[in-house]
């Protein structure tokens, strides 16, 4: 994974190819090994989602959703089952078994003015694509992305795209939609990474890349 490259002493921000121990093969993935990590001080992020410039439309169908699109050496989604493997990456052995242990995830995010926001949660899983890839856990979250004590933007919600939504779900129509790309969404989420990529001139709205805490 990531952690090994970082001790290899590998190059921070490069891409390298990642063996998923449940999956059984190779994806790339982009590697952000200049990063502590808040918990266990570790380096070795695996980038599992990257937007840059705007060049990759990520207003796509669910089946570039669950498989990736884009390129690890600029903008890209890894894939939302390649993103449940990886979270599957790690187990330990238990009297009765054995456990997963969960990763944890960083949202890192910069606007045109320059000013950086993050949020980490310190354990992040998913279920399987039958249950829309739903997020299961996050954990303790810390960053000034965040907001303890308020709904989290990510915890219990299913990925939907425009082609693959729930039946009898609704979205308000003054929140983010599933018609500016794929997300986590509720009816009315407080968050889509994935939304439409803004101009330096535009500010965040709804109706493109989009976090309430920022």
């Amino acid at each position: 994974d990531c952690t090994t490259s970082s001790l290899s002493g590998s190059v921070a921000g490069a891409v390298f190819p990642i063996w998923l121990i449940k999956g059984y093969r190779f994806i790339y993935i982009k590697c952000d090994m200049s990063t502590v990590s808040n918990h266990g001080g570790k380096h070795g992020y695996m980038t599992f989602q990257q937007r840059i410039n705007g060049k990759i439309n990520f207003l796509r169908e669910w089946e570039s959703y669950v498989n990736g699109f884009g390129n690890p050496n600029g903008e890209y989604w890894a894939g939302l089952e390649n993103i449940l493997l990886m979270t599957r990456q790690s187990s330990y052995e238990l009297g009765y078994g054995y456990s997963l242990k969960r990763p944890t995830l960083r949202i890192d995010m910069e606007g045109w003015d320059g000013f950086r926001a993050y949020g980490v949660y310190e354990q992040f899983s998913l279920y399987a694509g039958r249950f829309n890839y739903q997020v299961t856990n996050l954990g303790k979250r810390t960053g000034n992305a965040v907001e303890l004590g308020y709904s989290d933007p990510l915890y219990g919600e299913e990925f939907t795209t425009f082609d693959h939504i729930n039946e009898g779900r609704t979205f308000y129509w003054d929140c983010p939609q599933p018609t500016n790309g794929g997300w986590w969404f509720s009816m009315c989420s407080y968050a889509n990474l994935n939304g439409r990529y803004p101009g330096p001139l535009e500010t965040m709205s709804v109706d493109n890349i989009y976090w309430r805490y920022w």
